[in-house]
């Protein structure tokens, strides 16, 4: 009888070792049992179809959750990038896809089905335009009347060229030297910078010195005096009288200035102060408005400090802009998403067809309509003419 009382003794004690010695870790992730979510749905999306200028994209429906990582979202295969998110909407960019029947997908973890959308319709926004020979460096972009395009091919031969609206290209002459810019005249003739004091002058049949100044320019623009304002490095601001005398402004002469535009009787510069403050940025847009025909320039005033572009830009540095109808500005840089949108109205900076536009912007000129006009430059030198489609003002939501 002793030994059996012994016996169960024992065996309870050991019961007792084991249940104290129960593995409570986590549980094995193939032991857990998945919580079903309820399944998205797309009941609309915004707008009814992404034309030229719709920037971003916006999927309505229910059910996405209220957790951002548990949501994907894919066009024909492209993940989108999310850049707004709620359990009845999200927000993404412009996919880089186009086509008349693309698919849609909204994918939730947990969800046993897909929400679905199709077929969508998304325009290209970009195409090459006017036929330039890849591999060839592109140096002059301008834009004059009746939205035909001048553009200079860096070659040996240095062929000047000027795109019409049908996009065939035509031969104007050949420049002298290698051309850094060009600047359309009220009259519609053509005026190209070499980063030489020369200035030259695209005749119906030859190419001659326009003015002269006396320091290298590589930009400029013409104001509705038909004053032409030119600049470099370190060159001051030359400005070229419609009587062809020459006077400086008095700006920049120890800073770069990389981009000069004329919009609405001022003066826009896009500039790299040499010694920069507080309140005068290394690298910003500044206006001057025109006084009068004589090229006169108000004082400075800040539209645009390139810090603002934020960490994304902060190591690249812009070296052209422009502007469309709307004052809005954009900015072209080497940044993997080239170009930078600025609305001075409203203080929104953003970027342009993320993904979608190849890097980098060497030249940006806005046309006559919504068209931009860019000139791409890659790392193996391969330049090319892009039209870029901005679409009507109504449809851009950036």
């Amino acid at each position: 009888m002793k030994s059996i009382i012994k016996t169960g003794l024992i065996f309870a004690f050991l019961l007792l070792v084991v249940a104290g010695c129960e593995y409570d870790g986590p549980v094995s992730q193939w032991d857990l049992v998945g919580e079903e979510t309820d399944s998205p749905v797309i009941t609309e999306v915004v707008p009814a179809a992404a034309v030229p200028g719709a920037n971003f994209l916006t999927i309505v429906g229910d059910h996405f959750t209220d957790n951002q990582e548990n949501v994907s979202v894919y066009i024909n295969g492209y993940q989108a990038e999310i850049v707004d998110f709620s359990r009845s909407s999200i927000r993404i960019r412009r996919p880089d896809r186009s086509g008349d029947s693309l698919a849609i997908r909204v994918n939730v973890f947990g969800a046993v089905n897909l929400a679905k959308w199709e077929p969508y319709i998304i325009s290209p926004v970009y195409e090459s335009y006017g036929g330039f020979i890849s591999g060839t460096a592109l140096g002059c972009l301008a834009v004059g009347q009746d939205e035909h395009v001048y553009v200079v091919e860096n070659s040996t031969a240095h062929d000047i060229f000027e795109v019409p609206p049908d996009g065939e290209r035509q031969l104007l002459g050949q420049a002298p030297y290698a051309i850094q810019g060009g600047a359309v005249r009220s009259d519609g003739k053509l005026v190209l910078f070499a980063n030489r004091k020369d200035i030259y002058d695209v005749g119906s049949d030859s190419v001659t010195v326009y003015a002269t100044v006396d320091k290298n320019v590589y930009t400029g623009a013409f104001d509705s005096y038909g004053n032409l304002y030119t600049s470099g490095r370190r060159t001051d601001i030359n400005i070229v009288l419609s009587d062809l005398s020459i006077k400086k402004a008095n700006l920049y002469a120890n800073d770069e200035v990389f981009c000069i535009r004329i919009e609405d009787d001022a003066f826009y510069a896009l500039v790299q102060l040499r010694s920069p403050d507080e309140s005068h940025p290394e690298i910003a847009v500044w206006r001057h408005p025109i006084l009068d025909d004589q090229a006169n320039l108000g004082d400075a005033e800040l539209i645009f400090d390139w810090a603002l572009a934020g960490e994304a830009y902060a190591e690249t540095v812009p070296e052209t802009f422009t502007m469309d109808s709307e004052g809005g500005i954009y900015i072209g840089s080497d940044n993997v998403s080239p170009i930078l949108y600025y609305n001075p109205a409203t203080g929104g900076v953003d970027e342009i067809y993320k993904g979608i536009v190849p890097s980098s912007a060497a030249k940006l000129v806005w046309g006559s309509g919504n068209y931009l006009y860019m000139i791409y430059s890659s790392d193996a030198s391969e330049d090319d003419l892009l039209r870029i489609d901005m679409g009507n003002p109504q449809d851009r939501d950036f």
